[in-house]
């Protein structure tokens, strides 16, 4: 049977687990609103490289061939229908690896 509707879903806390423990979560219903707690693993610790100014050769050499000024990729000139159709979704995929081959060259 269907269940009573809700009101929202609330996140009432967040608590740090150690690296490697898995995500956890709890979901309770209190008759008007879903209420979330989450559980979430921090990263481990990674190698601390030595501290300082990155220079511009160091920059430019780690965004070497990542997309080139992707504001000029404009907006997708298509509509979508609710559901889209397959057809609709090719044209989006089609005009989408054509503004990303364009912005890598």
């Amino acid at each position: 049977p269907q269940g009573a509707p809700f009101a929202g879903a609330i996140v009432d806390g967040v608590t740090t687990l150690d690296p490697g423990q898995p995500a956890t979560v709890s979901v309770n219903f209190d008759g008007t609103n879903v209420r979330f707690v989450f559980g979430l693993p921090r990263g481990s610790d990674g190698a601390q490289g030595p501290p300082g100014e990155v220079s511009a050769a160091q920059l430019a050499a780690a965004i070497a061939d990542t997309a080139r000024n992707p504001n000029t990729v404009g907006a997708f000139p298509g509509t979508f229908s609710d559901p889209p159709t397959k057809a609709e979704m090719d044209a989006y995929v089609a005009w989408n690896e054509a503004r990303w081959q364009s912005a890598v060259r």
